[in-house]
């Protein structure tokens, strides 16, 4: 099968594609930072009108037509942990968050809700640890209030950092639970 020429911001598709999405180009973990634009109301497109580097051998932003398809929602996150019990001890007595049901699987595992729609998978068998970047993959949850979370947290003897604003007035703490995997909670930025 022949590859499909290689899009560039020098190079975009045609604007009038029923639907886009933007594909960013990260090698070696790079960051790219572009600002997505609607191109023609009644089909739907997105250009990218600018990419700013953050690294040398970061490429711009590329852009792919896909007709019919369409993301509807964040369905669940998946965590890797050593010891699924300790997991679920965590995410139920630290957070408090609700074990649901799960398929069986051929193998170690649980599910937990995240507000009402999400959920939060534990899959067991972790046997690395993990990397403990302040700035890399985590999870994000909302909260009314962190002030009792905070109480909660230090109660518990559990570590966290915060609660410190965001650029744009949400408020956050970081925790990490029993295999060093980062948590977010945070309230959001205040309405203007």
């Amino acid at each position: 099968m022949a590859k499909p020429p290689r899009l560039t911001s020098a190079n975009p598709p045609a604007p009038r594609a029923t639907a886009c999405i933007a594909v960013f180009i990260i090698p070696r973990q790079s960051v790219i930072v572009a600002r997505i634009a609607k191109v023609n109301d009644d089909e739907g497109c997105y250009r990218c009108e600018g990419a700013q580097e953050r690294r040398d051998e970061t490429r711009a932003c590329a852009l792919g037509t896909i007709k019919g398809v369409k993301i509807l929602e964040l369905n669940h996150v998946a965590v890797l942990v050593k010891d699924v019990e300790k997991s679920c001890e965590f995410y139920s007595n630290v957070l408090g968050l609700e074990q649901i049901p799960r398929p069986a699987f051929d193998f170690p595992g649980a599910w937990y809700r995240l507000g009402t729609e999400q959920e939060l998978h534990i899959i067991g068998g972790r046997t690395e640890p993990t990397p403990l970047f302040d700035r890399g993959n985590h999870f994000a949850l909302r909260t009314k209030d962190l002030g009792p979370w905070q109480e909660h947290l230090k109660r518990l003897g559990i570590e966290f950092r915060g609660p410190k604003p965001r650029p744009d007035g949400a408020m956050q703490i970081f925790l990490r639970d029993g295999d060093g995997h980062l948590i977010e909670l945070f309230t959001p930025a205040p309405k203007s």
